[in-house]
């Protein structure tokens, strides 16, 4: 990633969040969505026949919540949203981050595509969230890789009419996308979901000394902060959606603090020694966890200390007598997350 790159897809959206402006964007099949759930408005893409489902999603909605039926009022025009801007902008800074590697992001969306049948089973305000975000994300995937090859056949038409034939078969092996000039930032400094966003792929380094800063909070999600840990944006996104798999807004802050164990015990996020908060906010955030920060700084806490000890136990355990304890949840955890990771190891 390029200094500019760097300036515009980190310390850019730190300052002013990390919406997009979709207003110039010419997809065919596509038109502008814009949630004015409350002030700043903030845009994706959508189809007519995910524009459609929406509308579906809202009239189920507002059965549940006794609410007014406005679907660009409703919040589940922000979650739709906030999920599109996840996975569109971490495709976007994975392809800047790798510019030469052809990445395949289709077959991420079988991960995110909804299957729940609205009027089937009980739906709450979690399910809604849920659903409304993996739907955004589904989407924002679709509208990265259609954008990229209407951009990617436009460049391929002006270098074969600019170029000698020996210099396009070379530049047909290079894949290069340098869709910056559109990356246009929503000021959403008062957004209620800011950092709800996707994978931040922030430039690393191997040079020594260098080191990731989690603190800064250049990374505004869970996938952005574990693809920045491992370097790998589809394990980033796997384990996003594991974690919004099991954890809600009915969660016991134990269960919470278990799970962020597992995952500093198998590095999939920085130590929390110092960045506890920024940690609670973005879980709090793509989870909606009901809690406090100062509860989860207690818990955690408590599960460290000399007495209980339970994250140096856990790093030495893969078993246990089966009893529902919390050590041995992290246990659970840790195992879980670890067989994910092995699976990508093998892959690389």
């Amino acid at each position: 990633m390029e200094t500019y790159d760097f300036l515009q897809e980190v310390v850019k959206p730190f300052i002013n969040s990390d919406y997009q402006d979709f207003s110039s964007k010419k997809v065919e099949g596509y038109s502008l969505f814009v949630s004015k759930f409350e002030k700043p408005y903030v845009q994706a893409m959508v189809r007519g026949d995910i524009l459609e489902l929406l509308q579906n999603i809202e009239v189920k909605y507002v059965e549940v919540t006794k609410g007014e039926a406005n679907l660009y009022k409703s919040q589940i025009s922000r979650w739709y949203v906030n999920g599109f801007t996840d996975t569109y902008n971490g495709c976007r800074r994975n392809d800047l981050k790798h510019p030469f590697v052809n990445h395949d992001y289709l077959t991420l969306t079988s991960k995110f595509k909804p299957v729940e049948d609205l009027n089937c089973g009980q739906w709450n305000k979690d399910k809604f969230r849920k659903y409304s975000i993996n739907l955004g994300r589904y989407e924002g995937i679709l509208f990265y890789v259609a954008e990229r090859e209407t951009i990617l056949s436009i460049e391929k038409k002006e270098v074969k009419s600019k170029t000698p034939v020996s210099e396009v078969i070379k530049e047909e092996n290079v894949f290069n996308l340098d869709g910056q000039n559109d990356m246009q930032v929503v000021n959403t400094a008062n957004c209620d979901i800011p950092r709800e966003t996707t994978a931040n792929c922030r430039v690393t380094s191997n040079r020594k000394g260098r080191k990731q800063a989690f603190c800064n909070l250049s990374n505004h999600s869970l996938v952005g902060i574990v693809t920045d840990k491992t370097n790998s944006f589809q394990l980033g996104q796997e384990i996003s959606q594991v974690i919004v798999s099991e954890i809600n807004s009915e969660s016991r802050p134990q269960e919470v603090v278990a799970l962020t164990i597992a995952l500093e015990i198998c590095e999939l996020i920085p130590n929390l020694e110092e960045n506890k908060r920024a940690y609670f906010e973005i879980l709090k955030k793509e989870t909606g966890i009901s809690f406090v920060l100062k509860t989860f700084y207690n818990n955690y806490n408590l599960f460290c200390d000399k007495e209980h000890n339970y994250k140096d136990k856990a790093k030495t355990l893969s078993n246990h007598n089966g009893s529902k304890t919390d050590l041995n949840l992290i246990i659970d955890y840790k195992n879980s997350f670890q067989e994910i990771k092995n699976k990508y190891k093998n892959q690389a």
